[in-house]
């Protein structure tokens, strides 16, 4: 064979063999990375399984920290209502045994203020009607009345008028335009009293001197023009105490 020949032969069989080994080598390193490529996908499910663990037992502890933190609001804010609500009783009017009694009475007199006062409905919230505060001077009396306005009362007899005189810590007390033909004289007895208004009630053309005393007490009467106080013409009578 010739030399040349022989040569070729075996620079090709040297080219063949390093090709085999960088086949080999390329083939094994493409293994490796492949093993290596599956265990980092194995640990990366790993670690996000380990996360989502983490974060499910975070969630979980914040919900039960929330759940304690909730019922601990809630008897905070039940413990304050309770609070609350028993203020307002210790701090609400009380209705005094004597004043209830004429109220109920007055109320019984009257067609009108049994649809105003609600028999149902507690004493301290029927309208017009305020009671002193507890602990002071007129705990359970009734300080205002106020009737105004509700039309003929039917308040005009002498009981209506005798209960209305019997509410002896009367302050305030409006019975305008609720059809009055007449008032009692006793309520120019009530020494409380600090404020009666009996203006348009067409028919009430004249009241007991007695009130006269209202207005020598420095309380304010409030009347008609031509109401005559006994026999004295309202006009006359403001004259004559101004006098005084």
């Amino acid at each position: 064979m010739l030399p040349h020949v022989r040569a070729n032969q075996q620079r090709q069989l040297q080219e063949n063999k390093i090709r085999r080994a960088a086949a080999a080598a390329d083939a094994a390193a493409a293994d490796r990375r492949a093993h290596y490529n599956g265990i980092n996908r194995d640990n990366q499910i790993r670690n996000n399984q380990d996360r989502r663990n983490l974060e499910n037992e975070a969630a979980l502890q914040l919900q039960q920290l929330q759940n304690v933190t909730d019922r601990r609001k809630a008897q905070l804010a039940a413990q304050e209502l309770a609070d609350r609500n028993e203020e307002r009783q210790r701090r609400a009017p009380r209705v005094g045994a004597r004043d209830q009694n004429v109220l109920w009475k007055l109320r019984k007199c009257s067609l009108k203020l049994q649809h105003v006062w609600d028999e149902h409905t507690p004493m301290t919230e029927w309208s017009g009607v305020t009671f002193g505060e507890t602990g002071g001077p007129a705990e359970g009396r009734v300080v205002t009345l106020v009737l105004a306005y509700h039309g003929s009362l039917g308040l005009s007899g002498d009981k209506p008028g005798s209960l209305l005189a019997e509410l002896d810590a009367l302050e305030y007390l409006d019975l305008e335009n609720c059809g009055l033909t007449s008032v009692p004289a006793a309520l120019g007895d009530l020494t409380s009293l600090r404020y009666l208004c009996l203006r348009r009630n067409p028919k009430l053309k004249r009241v007991p001197e007695n009130l006269l005393r209202l207005r020598e007490r420095n309380a304010s009467v409030q009347l008609d023009a031509d109401v005559k106080i006994g026999w004295v013409i309202v006009k006359l009578a403001n004259f004559v105490l101004r006098r005084k």
